[in-house]
């Protein structure tokens, strides 16, 4: 990254005239660093969306954009997702964090590769001046394990309607996992719930029962963590009046008479249905003909798509290719 770059850039925003800016978007590394930050805080009573792609050298400088306090929407990549701030720059995630509890019109928030994302959303979540409605946290240094304060504050905000959730589940088990599904079925006006738990058995049919029966409000539900889903996790999700999209992205064993029997339970409010298996066991898998039903009485039912994918290909074995 440039210094060059970075003062060119904050020329640039400066030329403008004062709090005139509205939207401020990188798509990749341009090189801005704290003297942008600074030329956008000459913005701070006007702007209201801020997403940046960030080189991991910018990040010690982000708290100079405290003078953003009108944002509603907050879009933050760590591109190397290299450091976490709140052990080695915490005067720094202190700072950010009394910035961020200063934006009180926030709406959206997205961290993608920040070490301390979780971290840094605690306050934020716990802000009653704050009313948030759009979450997303995708890190691969966010662990299910040692997040429950993070998920206990989530349920603090009644009003999000839209959740992603990218984390690790490795050694997740008992109460970090008991924790994280009740806090999830106390935001009761989710529309949209986003769960990708990678390296996680822990949660299964009873865990996504549960979610379902306490998300009435669920317009689309993305589902790839946990293994082997079957039939008992499907009567729930289609009770789910307002449901339209689900999509199981973990393993499952869904069986013809289970499918069919969850088509028959939808109702008016899930027309349009996009029901989608990606990845279904294929030793125990419905055959190409199987499929066909599911979809036409799906289509029939609620003008829906079926979308349906093997695990791994049925007719190739598991151990093909391995040598001894």
């Amino acid at each position: 990254m440039g210094q060059g770059t970075d003062s060119k850039l904050a020329a640039f925003i400066s030329e403008l005239a004062p709090n005139s800016l509205r939207a401020f978007v990188t798509h990749s590394d341009t090189g801005i660093g704290h003297e942008s930050f600074l030329a956008l805080s000459g913005h701070g009573r006007s702007l209201k969306q801020l997403k940046l792609c960030l080189h991991s050298d910018a990040l010690p400088a982000i708290a100079y954009l405290k003078g953003c306090t009108e944002l509603e929407t907050l879009d933050l990549e760590d591109l190397h997702g290299t450091i976490d701030m709140e052990k080695t720059q915490n005067d720094v995630f202190l700072e950010t964090i009394a910035w961020l509890r200063e934006c009180k019109s926030l709406r959206e928030v997205s961290f993608k590769k920040f070490q301390s994302a979780p971290a840094l959303m605690v306050p934020i979540l716990l802000e009653d001046r704050i009313r948030l409605e759009k979450v997303e946290i995708e890190s691969s240094s966010y662990a299910l394990k040692d997040s429950s304060g993070f998920h206990m504050a989530l349920a603090n905000q009644k009003s999000i309607q839209s959740l992603g959730l990218q984390a690790d589940g490795e050694d997740a088990w008992g109460v970090p996992v008991s924790t994280f599904i009740d806090s999830l079925g106390k935001m009761t006006e989710l529309r949209e719930l986003r769960l990708n738990i990678y390296n996680c058995e822990s949660i299964g049919d009873p865990q996504i029962s549960a979610l379902a029966t306490a998300l009435e409000n669920l317009e689309g539900f993305y589902i790839n963590t946990g293994w082997n889903y079957t039939d008992a996790v499907l009567g729930p999700v289609a009770k789910l009046k307002q449901l339209r999209n689900i999509t199981f992205g973990a393993f499952s064993r869904f069986t013809t008479d289970g499918l069919l029997e969850f088509v028959a339970q939808l109702g008016p409010g899930n027309q349009g249905m996009v029901l989608t298996v990606d990845a279904a066991d294929p030793d125990a898998g419905l055959s190409d003909d199987e499929q066909n039903l599911v979809r036409e009485a799906l289509n029939v039912k609620v003008g829906g798509e079926f979308g349906y994918q093997f695990w791994r290909d049925p007719d190739v074995s598991e151990f093909e290719g391995e040598s001894d």
